[in-house]
């Protein structure tokens, strides 16, 4: 079987949610295998062996094509690597979500497993962060309807993960209130935020 776990961005349990399907399905995790960050080369390597292996489970982000991959989309991706099932990786509370990006962007914390310290930031430019953030969740919905049409889909919102089906340790970083107060422009990020509710 070939599992792919999709998202709109990071941030929503993807890990989680790839290991504990992984373990259930007996996949080989190969967590975010399409690889993005190493050329046009290493990308199309790792594009050619998801659709040679058959027991797979890998990550794709619908925003984290860099732009010498830009004439790529991950529609294309998902058609010639064809999984069998796709999970649709996402959180009800997109604001969190946002917030919980650019804190790990910021303190480079992206999957722990003890509770860190993390200081305050300024999030820079960030009408312009709002409104692409907003752009690409659109995007990623209009996306995961036509896929709808094509594979089987399964969604799972990061609020209901059942973390004891989790083989790794798990630990909640920041509560979103804990999130708010890390971000030292956080009135600027509502009232950005509120254009878009």
């Amino acid at each position: 079987m070939k599992l792919l776990v999709i998202s709109s961005h990071g941030r929503c349990g993807t890990t989680i949610v790839q290991t504990i399907w992984a373990n259930k399905l007996n996949l080989n995790m190969l967590g975010e295998g399409i690889i993005l960050d190493k050329g046009e080369s290493e990308f199309k390597k790792s594009i050619g062996s998801l659709t040679m292996e058959k027991n797979w489970s890998c990550k794709l982000f619908f925003d984290g094509f860099p732009s010498d991959l830009s004439q790529y989309n991950p529609m294309d991706i998902i058609e010639v690597v064809n999984p069998d099932l796709i999970i649709n990786s996402y959180r009800k509370d997109l604001l969190e979500q946002f917030l919980s990006w650019h804190i790990s962007y910021n303190s480079n914390y992206w999957n722990s497993e003890n509770k860190e310290k993390y200081k305050k930031f300024k999030i820079e430019d960030v009408e312009e962060k709002v409104k692409t953030f907003h752009r690409i969740d659109k995007e990623y919905q209009n996306a995961l309807q036509q896929l709808s049409h094509k594979f089987k889909i399964i969604n799972i919102a990061y609020e209901d993960i059942d973390v004891n089906e989790y083989k790794g340790k798990f630990v909640k970083q920041n509560t979103k209130e804990e999130k708010m107060n890390l971000i030292d422009n956080m009135s600027e990020v509502l009232e950005s935020w509120r254009k878009y509710d």
